[in-house]
């Protein structure tokens, strides 16, 4: 264990955090999300929600200010209030409305282009959610 660091984060997490590059994306998924099919690095970090990994994670890993939306989330979760807790996270870390919506399918394909995945064993609806990374800047 190191001081500072999440209890929930494993060896295997900060590695896949510590390798992701600018502009690169992970995704967060919940159980029944098909990771699998997609091939990609993926870490197993269970009895979790994802809202509270996702604030974890945020606190290490900066959001990609170059592009308007850095984050992205299946329409769905518009509906049951999974964007809106997301967009309360999100908004601690970077101002505006940095949480885009893309529908089922879609958000399928955009997986694909992730370079690392995180599953947990959340069930939330529509709980899915695509970060895409940013710079670090060094602290004066």
């Amino acid at each position: 264990m190191l001081y500072g660091i999440p209890k929930t984060f494993t060896p295997d997490l900060m590695k896949l955090l510590m390798e992701v590059g600018h502009g690169e994306q992970l995704l967060i998924c919940d159980g029944n999300f098909p990771y699998k099919s997609r091939n990609k690095d993926t870490v197993f970090i269970l009895n979790i929600k994802i809202s509270d990994l996702l604030n974890d994670i945020l606190k290490f890993l900066p959001l990609d200010h170059a592009v308007e939306i850095p984050t992205m989330v299946m329409s769905g979760a518009l509906d049951n209030g999974t964007a809106d807790v997301y967009k309360k996270i999100i908004s601690k870390y970077r101002e505006g409305d940095s949480l885009g919506t893309i529908d089922r399918f879609g958000f399928y394909d955009l997986s694909d282009q992730v370079v690392g995945i995180i599953v947990t064993n959340d069930f939330t609806k529509f709980g899915n959610i695509i970060i895409q990374k940013g710079i670090v800047v060094e602290e004066n």
